[in-house]
């Protein structure tokens, strides 16, 4: 996981020196997907983000592997055979957030649109959110769909009742500054 955040660092390093810079040190990953015959639900707390709210930039990171599903054959069955996480450990969203005002206290309405990675394959997209300053520090939330077609995630025929060809991502993100 350290190696994840260096990485996350490092890719905002060449930015302005007086950027206001955060770090997530809470994050909740969830995607859902239903089905007509089971839906699917898994949650990720392993994911790390830097937010640079000069520039607006965002990225984050999320270990494929992290996921915890309610029954263990579904969670093989995702790392193993969907989501193959031995060749695809991580998925990365890099891009720009908008509507962001850091001297506002309360909910702010945001947009973001960048390059979404997963199993292997980099798609744009465009989320909305909400990002809240409490304090010194910033919560993100947001919600998108993701079809699993998009990023070459097959179903198998057998199983096109199990799975559902589009599934929703929430996400929640807490930041504290980077000193």
């Amino acid at each position: 996981m350290k190696k994840i955040f260096l990485i996350l660092i490092v890719l905002f390093s060449f930015s302005s020196i007086h950027a206001q810079k955060y770090k997530s040190d809470k994050s909740t990953v969830t995607f859902y997907s239903e089905a007509v015959i089971e839906n699917i639900e898994a949650t990720n707390n392993k994911a790390q983000s830097v937010l640079d709210v000069t520039n607006q930039n965002i990225v984050f990171s999320i270990p494929i592997d992290g996921f915890d599903f309610e029954k263990d054959l579904m969670q093989e069955h995702f790392n193993e055979k969907y989501m193959e996480t031995e060749k695809f450990p991580k998925s990365i969203f890099s891009g720009k957030f908008s509507g962001f005002d850091i001297n506002k206290t309360g909910k702010q309405k945001v947009a973001a649109s960048g390059k979404l990675t997963i199993h292997g394959v980099e798609r744009k997209i465009s989320a909305e959110g909400i990002m809240i300053v409490e304090g010194n520090k910033i919560k993100l939330s947001s919600s998108f769909k993701v079809k699993l077609k998009d990023y070459k995630i097959a179903i198998p025929q057998l199983l096109w009742q199990n799975i559902a060809e589009e599934v929703e991502v929430e996400l929640l993100f807490e930041y504290a500054k980077i000193n």
